[in-house]
């Protein structure tokens, strides 16, 4: 889908105003009224859904908290280290170590206040993008299911017919009814997981549980950039964020506890203290290999996902013309339209098939290039 390139999904491309705009219901959005209710109709696109919960939305309220509390954090440490510097100017009993891990936090949190939001509006993004096709993929199953019901409904009817002619058995009708049943169990757990995934879009952009939600995208796939795999591994081991704090605030931070131990405490302490550091910075130190196996295992999946897109879309196209030569051969008197129904659920299924696969890879796209950026998830010291 080319209007919706994954790298406009990191955070707040579209202005407040938009968002506000689709929430007062002044965004593509009609009221219906009855005697007893007004129903809000919204029409939301995908990158309505990304900006909304980005901002306005639970999630992005959250977002926002968490970004005032790692400021407030940052003032605390800051009154904290001028606590501590003031004991030891004056010849009290400060601990070093403390100040040098409160100076370390400091400087981690002023240098990437704006990452650390960054990193989880990415992550909204991707859970947005989630939502939105949860929605989507419920909606087709559930024609799926209903028209698969309809399939079998009139199979049910014509093995009564024949069984009235003597040429089905009892047993045979039984066989039918028991395939309609599963059917009808089938579209009634569709249509509950709908309902459920279309509560939850409602309740992650803050809507009224009563608004009518318009999705105005279909399921397509991304057009995506990638560098080389190499590239992509430098840039997310220079771009992570959960690497940086690894880098610029857990690994020095280690040093110094063990450091403080030394200076204060008995043998067994310091013995614990070398075990308990070298095992936590040996942790530290593999992350970013760690990080690079995942970049290139996540480069591998989306090319296996590319192909599955492709081969599945090659299946949609030739159970397409499959319904249409049926559709042919009726038109003749050549074909039953029990073979015309059976050949048109065969294009729904693979419909369904070939957009689930889809989501997939977008859904795996996304992650990727979050990956080569700050990352997904804000980080905490």
């Amino acid at each position: 889908m080319n209007r919706h390139t994954v790298s406009r999904l990191s955070a707040g491309a579209v202005s407040l105003a938009l968002c506000a705009a689709l929430l007062t219901g002044t965004l593509s959005a009609h009221a219906t009224e009855d005697d007893t209710q007004s129903t809000q109709a919204v029409s939301l696109s995908l990158e309505d859904a990304v900006t909304v919960m980005q901002t306005t939305g639970e999630a992005g309220v959250t977002a926002a908290f968490n970004r005032r509390s790692d400021e407030a954090t940052r003032r605390e440490k800051q009154q904290l280290i001028r606590n501590l510097e003031r004991s030891r100017d004056n010849g009290g009993n400060a601990d070093m170590s403390q100040l040098s891990i409160e100076e370390l936090g400091l400087v981690f949190l002023a240098g990437h206040l704006e990452e650390n939001n960054e990193a989880e509006k990415a992550g909204i993004a991707i859970t947005a993008m989630t939502s939105y096709y949860n929605v989507l993929l419920d909606r087709q199953s559930v024609a799926v299911s209903s028209q698969s019901l309809a399939q079998q409904q009139a199979l049910l009817a014509q093995t009564q017919r024949r069984q009235a002619l003597g040429l089905a058995a009892a047993s045979d009708v039984k066989t039918q009814q028991n395939a309609v049943t599963t059917a009808e169990n089938a579209l009634t757990e569709a249509e509950a997981a709908l309902e459920a995934d279309l509560s939850s879009l409602k309740t992650q952009l803050g809507c009224p549980a009563d608004t009518q939600l318009i999705l105005t995208d279909g399921i397509e796939q991304l057009q995506v950039t990638l560098p080389d795999a190499d590239a992509a591994v430098a840039a997310a081991l220079e771009n992570n964020l959960d690497l940086k704090l690894s880098k610029e605030y857990t690994i020095p931070k280690l040093s110094y506890e063990r450091n403080q131990t030394h200076y204060t405490g008995t043998a067994l302490q310091r013995d614990r203290a070398e075990l308990t550091y070298e095992e936590q910075l040996t942790a530290e130190q593999k992350r970013p290999a760690q990080r690079e196996q995942e970049i290139r295992t996540a480069y591998r999946d989306l090319a296996v996902l590319d192909a599955a897109v492709k081969s599945a879309a090659d299946s949609l196209e030739q159970v397409e013309q499959d319904a249409a030569a049926a559709r042919r051969k009726q038109s003749l008197g050549l074909a039953s339209g029990s073979t015309v129904r059976s050949a048109e659920l065969a294009v729904s299924n693979a419909q369904l098939a070939y957009s689930r696969t889809v989501v997939q890879y977008n859904l795996s796209a996304a992650q990727l290039l979050a990956n080569l950026g700050s990352g997904s998830a804000r980080v905490t010291l």
